[in-house]
């Protein structure tokens, strides 16, 4: 595992990537993995996403109260969550805010300033929980759900008291079409189309577009324009 020196260094180049507003997209760091803290020979590049989930699962990690025995005496403890955290939907901060609480420190008196998140990296690599910690908050579920549009409201077909059995004719030039006790009037012009033809304004209007006898098709397909359209 890295050092104190280099994991405060990792800790000092996240927060300036961070707060950077020109928002690189990449940044290197001296280590193999954020998972294990490992020395690297050279620089090793994280994406601007694997940073951020890297942050908020050590932020959530130090916002979390834990309990736990200590070596020299055995006895139990237990340890509050850091207090500027409290409260804070740590999940859907931005850049900025995330960049702004990883940069806390701790003043000791010795006038040392050591960052408050040092102890809590090294405690999630030894524990084995790092990893785990960062895939949380690498899921989709971890990103601010985007608004969803309301469907819209399905139109209310028209009201009609009963459908309309019989259209009387309007003028010479229309035909009667019967079919299954159920009788329209339509231009003869119309009528005269080919199958086909009232297959295709069957599917536009919605309803079944394929029918025995054309007489079928062209009494369910005025019927569904008289009530639908």
């Amino acid at each position: 595992m890295a050092s104190k020196a280099l994991i405060t260094t990792v800790i000092e180049l996240i927060v300036a990537f961070l707060q950077n507003p020109d928002r690189p997209a990449t940044l290197s760091l001296p280590v193999n993995d954020l998972t294990t803290f490992s020395r690297s020979k050279s620089s090793v590049t994280y994406t601007r996403f694997r940073v951020r989930a890297f942050v908020k699962a050590v932020l959530i990690e130090r916002q979390t109260p834990h309990s736990g025995v200590t070596k020299l005496t055995g006895e139990a403890y237990t340890t509050q969550g850091l207090s500027a955290l409290q409260g804070v939907n740590i999940t859907f901060l931005k850049d900025i805010g995330l960049g702004d609480l990883f940069s806390l420190r701790t003043t000791k008196p010795s006038g040392a300033t050591p960052s408050k998140y040092y102890t809590t990296i090294r405690r999630m690599v030894k524990g084995g929980i790092m990893a785990s910690a960062i895939a949380a908050q690498s899921e989709p579920t971890a990103s601010k759900p985007k608004a969803v549009a309301k469907p819209k409201a399905v139109a209310k077909p028209k009201a009609v008291a009963k459908p309309k059995a019989v259209i009387k004719p309007k003028a010479t030039g229309n035909k009667t079409v019967t079919f299954g006790g159920l009788s329209v009037v339509i231009p003869a012009a119309d009528f005269a189309a080919t199958k086909s033809v009232w297959s295709a304004r069957a599917k536009a209007v919605g309803c079944k577009s394929v029918a025995p006898t054309k007489a079928e098709l062209v009494v369910r397909t005025v019927t569904y324009e008289a009530l639908f359209c």
